[in-house]
């Protein structure tokens, strides 16, 4: 017997999605079982199974719809991957700066490497850890090739103000003659934002955004290793840089660094997209938006927090220790609810702010109203054990500092004792990669 999903709001052209309708899915085509079925089958075999590449036309235009007018895109592997595409595609212009915040990750370092880009930070400072518009654009010269702006902090989940940037930017490409664009690292805040802040103005909306890339694999809501990188037409993805090979039996264009991958992910992305809808999606997010006010309510309670996160933004908590001079630490914290089962963050931000530690709760689709009041009971506890034994290296700051008769400030004693859990950290680290 087949299944009927009904699409509520997507109306994405071609009859496939439709106000109202329904659509027909055969019991075997798109369950869940299928995406097994289709790990064996690549995805550029697009003469053995042409229906992934409707299935990948469905979807751009899913994207189209969702962040206003794109019209180009190309499918990868992962989000890393589909950051370092949107930075190749502007090197072939001759230009080797790109602009971002201080809190990079790693391919961004891979970014270097590969096409000798030179990499301008913008630092954080205490108290606001995003990129400041106003610092970025003054950092802009002719040879830029883009401002990246990030929807959804890997450190806060804070989105960054894309709509000034856009503005400021503009002024000074007036002014100077030049063309710098914006590229929108949506990783996270791409499924967030069109469902929680639909005014939030910071996609395609805007002249200056170039490209945005999004991860299938976080709220995405599919397995890993799957990724969107959209540009704003076709205009800005210079043809040089897609290559077609036939030799699969059909031509078939391709842009992505890594060729042969499965085609499992692009059909589960599909399957959640239609089975979802966009209702689906937004009663998702909000659910999560809800659970992480729950979980905010309770770390305020206790009293002993500082929370960093804001509230419009990724559904996650972030959250410091008021209290720096009593010898405990987040890390400490972190390693004692691992006992309890939770597996929970803590690291120092960038430089500039090195000296705040913090932990982070990411609140995704299966991290319920119960399980957040159980962290809360469990983060009790922790501190409750905390406050019957000294501090691991409490003991030895106090003797250093009657040694030397010196009175040191807050701030000192936090970067003093985060040096010292970070040694302590760095010591048990394995070869893992998260």
């Amino acid at each position: 017997m087949a299944r009927r999903w009904v699409c509520e709001r997507f109306a994405l052209g071609d009859g496939l999605f439709v106000r109202g309708h329904e659509l027909v899915l055969g019991d075997n085509v798109f369950a869940p079982r299928s995406v097994l079925e289709f790990c064996r089958l690549r995805r550029e075999a697009n003469s053995c199974c042409p229906l992934l590449t409707s299935l990948v036309g469905d979807m751009i235009r899913f994207w189209r719809h969702v962040l206003a007018g794109s019209w180009d895109q190309s499918l990868t592997y992962g989000f890393d991957h589909s950051r370092t595409l949107r930075q190749s595609k502007a090197k072939v212009a001759g230009i080797q700066m790109c602009l971002v915040r201080r809190n990079r990750r790693g391919h961004r370092l891979e970014l270097l490497l590969y096409f000798e880009v030179e990499l301008k930070e913008v630092h954080l400072k205490e108290g606001y850890y995003i990129m400041d518009p106003v610092k970025a654009v003054n950092m802009v010269d002719e040879n830029t090739i883009c401002v990246a702006a990030i929807l959804g902090s890997t450190l806060t989940g804070e989105f960054e103000d894309v709509k000034l940037l856009n503005e400021l930017l503009t002024k000074k490409n007036k002014e100077t003659g030049w063309e710098t664009p914006i590229h929108v690292d949506a990783a996270s805040g791409g499924f967030i934002a069109p469902f929680l802040y639909p005014d939030l103005e910071w996609d395609f909306r805007l002249p200056l955004v170039k490209s945005i890339n999004v991860s299938g694999h976080k709220y995405g809501l599919v397995y890993a290793g799957v990724g969107w990188v959209v540009w704003r037409s076709k205009d800005d993805l210079p043809e040089e840089l897609i290559f077609h090979i036939n030799y699969l039996g059909s031509d078939q264009p391709t842009f992505t660094l890594n060729f042969s991958r499965g085609a499992s992910q692009i059909i589960a992305q599909y399957y959640q997209f239609i089975r979802l809808g966009f209702e689906g999606y937004k009663n998702i997010m909000e659910n999560c938006k809800e659970n992480a006010r729950v979980l905010k309510q309770g770390i305020e309670k206790m009293g002993r927090f500082e929370i960093v996160s804001k509230d419009v933004g990724v559904p996650l908590l972030a959250f410091a220790l008021k209290d720096s001079n009593s010898g405990h630490t987040v890390f400490e914290i972190s390693e004692s609810l691992r006992r309890f089962g939770w597996i929970i963050p803590a690291y120092t931000m960038p430089p500039d702010a090195q000296h705040v530690a913090v932990l982070r709760v990411v609140i995704r689709e299966e991290f319920s109203h119960s399980l957040a009041e159980r962290l809360i009971s469990d983060i009790e506890k922790v501190l409750k054990e905390m406050d019957a034994s000294p501090g691991r290296v409490s003991v030895q700051e106090k003797q250093k500092v009657g040694a030397h008769s010196v009175q040191k400030s807050a701030r000192e004693t936090e970067e003093e004792v985060t040096r010292q859990w970070r040694r302590f950290v760095d010591g048990r680290k394995t070869s893992g990669v998260c």
